[in-house]
C-alpha cells in the first residue's frame, strides 16, 4: 500500500543521508491508462518507471451474501483504478528513478 511504499522509501533515504539521493514529493496528472502515462510539469513518465499503490488496482475479493437466509459465496470486483485526467500525489526517488503514486490529489 501507499503507506508501506512511503515507509520503505523514507527508511532507505534516511539510511543514505550522506549520499546524493533524495525523495521529491509533488503532483502529477494521469494522461493515459493503457499503457499508463503520468505527466509531471512537461515530463511524461511511462509505466516502466511508475509504481502504483495497491488501492488503485482492480481487485477481485470473495464475499458472502445472505439471500433468504441462505449464505452464498461469490466474488466482487473492486475498481478504484486511476482515470485519465486525475491529479495524483507522487513521490519520486532519485535512488531508483521510480515515481510512486501515493494518493489522489
Amino acid at each position: 500500500m501507499a503507506g508501506e511504499i512511503l515507509q520503505r522509501l523514507i527508511k532507505e533515504s534516511a539510511e543514505s543521508l550522506s549520499s546524493e539521493y533524495s525523495l521529491n514529493l509533488g503532483y502529477g496528472e494521469i494522461t493515459k491508462i493503457n499503457p499508463l502515462v503520468l505527466k509531471i510539469n512537461n515530463l511524461e513518465i511511462t509505466k516502466e518507471f511508475i509504481e502504483i499503490a495497491e488501492e488503485f488496482k482492480v481487485r477481485t475479493v470473495g464475499i458472502k451474501i445472505n439471500i433468504d437466509g441462505e449464505i452464498k459465496n461469490t466474488t466482487a470486483i473492486l475498481d478504484n483504478s486511476l482515470k485519465v485526467g486525475e491529479k495524483v500525489v507522487v513521490l519520486q526517488s532519485d535512488k531508483d528513478g521510480m515515481y510512486y503514486i501515493l494518493s489522489r490529489g
